[in-house]
């Protein structure tokens, strides 16, 4: 299938299913799953308004005909399970220029812009991302777990990306791997990843691929590896070690099963198993913790990839593994030259490794800078709280609490109004932060904030709010 046609699909799904939201409020409960046929544009026009789904079938009273729900769209099925009223008293919503409101006109292949000559860059940057959106229906509402997220990596550089558990950084992996399972879908964005080919810098939209088409497996696995948080559950349980890194060398380098054994052999003395000719023959559950963790680095460097992506690659090791774990990332960081994404809650780790640092907070990126400035001047207040609950050896007091952010990343699917930080902030600006969505702001030339304390016009308009709020008339005065 086209993806351009793909997520302009899912673009209209999205904007349809808040105009639906909003004329049924929580009368509507939508569901949007992808199946794999048909293989062929079926309808050009879908009217939602009434729908009603009844078995396999859907009942659309506007004038439609009875469609099997298997033929509806090229590659999308909608379903929806509607409490419905009279369709002559539904209200009017959505853009005025349309004759129904809901409907969504499905594009034909003929309507996608015919695709264009690669791109080519100069290869300074191997991954540039662009207003990345990811989201997931469900029957709550609509996850953005991936909200608008844009960064760069250069080459031979490292980018850490911390945050809290359910602020979307495995979401954001996933999603430059292109194996973001339904009903999850990409609405809109850019991953532009550049690499040599035939001498020249060819730049690929990894959105625009085919996640399941030849080029984008030749470059998942092959150019874009991953190291998964625990190995235990990446690796197959009913396959050797060995089998399952061949199966990739194999697959990405083209070479004969006894070349791979070989290189598997290689990949593994190289990661520092000890014996690589006995354990390439041994089952996960044979390997400890550290020595599954290693397997898996070798897995993802045997076809010496441009870019390594590291989700918590520490992930329930001890202390002392981790250490090795992590030198051993390093070294072959700057062995293999490649560019590394590296996702950790270990802000220790990522001043050990990372030349540049991501923040990130519920989908969003709030604030991005070197390794450097982030821990002398950061800037954003999730930052500063973050780094303000590491543990300090200076602490004199051993009965003194450890300091914690209060509250707890709220979900997904019911974000805050305005800053999704502000029921957390300890510098919120009442009247201004829960009604202000903040836009990224650039304090320095290497330092990127998205925070309302860093706009003129926020400031302004929260001097306005405590004007009119006037003096505290509580009749208690501080002391």
């Amino acid at each position: 299938m086209n993806p351009t046609l793909k997520n302009t699909l899912m673009a209209q799904w999205f904007a349809t299913e808040q105009a639906l939201h909003r004329v049924f409020r929580h009368d509507a409960r939508l569901r949007l799953s992808i199946l794999q046929a048909p293989d062929r544009m079926i309808l050009t026009a879908l009217d939602l308004l009434g729908a009603v789904a009844v078995g396999e079938r859907i009942w659309l009273p506007m004038g439609e005909t009875t469609t099997s729900l298997t033929n509806v769209l090229y590659y999308l099925s909608l379903v929806a399970v509607l409490k419905v009223p009279e369709t002559s008293a539904l209200p009017r919503v959505g853009a005025p220029e349309l004759e129904n409101p809901l409907r969504m006109v499905v594009p034909t292949e003929s309507d996608v812009p015919a695709s264009t000559a690669p791109v080519l860059r100069d290869g300074s940057n191997v991954l540039e991302v662009r207003n990345l959106q990811t989201y997931f229906g469900l029957d709550e509402g609509t996850v953005r777990a991936v909200d608008g997220v844009s960064f760069d990596i250069k080459r031979d550089s490292v980018l850490g990306i911390v945050g809290e558990s359910g602020c979307g950084k495995s979401v954001l992996a996933r999603s430059i791997m292109s194996i973001v399972q339904p009903p999850g879908y990409i609405p809109s964005g850019e991953i532009h990843f550049t690499r040599p080919v035939n001498g020249v810098m060819k730049s690929d939209d990894l959105v625009q691929l085919d996640p399941d088409g030849e080029e984008m497996r030749s470059i998942r696995g092959g150019e874009i590896t991953m190291v998964f948080q625990e190995p235990m559950v990446s690796f197959s349980p009913v396959y050797t070690v060995g089998n399952q890194i061949m199966e990739a060398v194999i697959l990405h380098q083209k070479v004969s099963k006894a070349e791979a054994r070989n290189r598997t052999i290689e990949m593994l003395g190289l990661v520092g198993i000890p014996n690589p000719e006995r354990r390439i023959d041994e089952y996960p559950f044979n390997l400890s913790g550290g020595m599954r963790q290693r397997a898996m680095i070798a897995m993802a460097l045997s076809s010496n990839p441009k870019l390594l992506i590291a989700d918590e690659p520490t992930t329930a090791l001890d202390v002392t593994t981790q250490a090795q774990i992590l030198d051993l990332m390093v070294q072959l960081q700057e062995e293999f030259g490649m560019a590394m994404i590296l996702i950790t809650h270990n802000l220790g780790v990522v001043a050990q490794m990372a030349k540049e640092v991501a923040v990130m907070y519920l989908g969003k990126i709030v604030e991005h800078t070197d390794v450097g400035t982030l821990f002398d001047n950061p800037q954003h207040p999730y930052t500063q709280e973050l780094l303000r609950s590491i543990p300090r050896l200076s602490r004199t007091k051993q009965t003194e609490r450890l300091t914690a952010i209060k509250g707890s990343v709220p979900p997904p699917y019911s974000r805050p109004t305005g800053c999704a930080f502000h029921p957390r902030c300890p510098q919120v600006m009442a009247g201004v932060c829960e009604v202000i969505e903040p836009e990224p702001i650039q304090i320095s030339d290497a330092q990127l904030v998205s925070c309302l304390l860093h706009s003129d016009d926020a400031k302004q308009r929260a001097e306005a709010v405590n004007a009119a709020a006037g003096p505290d008339i509580s009749g208690e005065d501080e002391e």
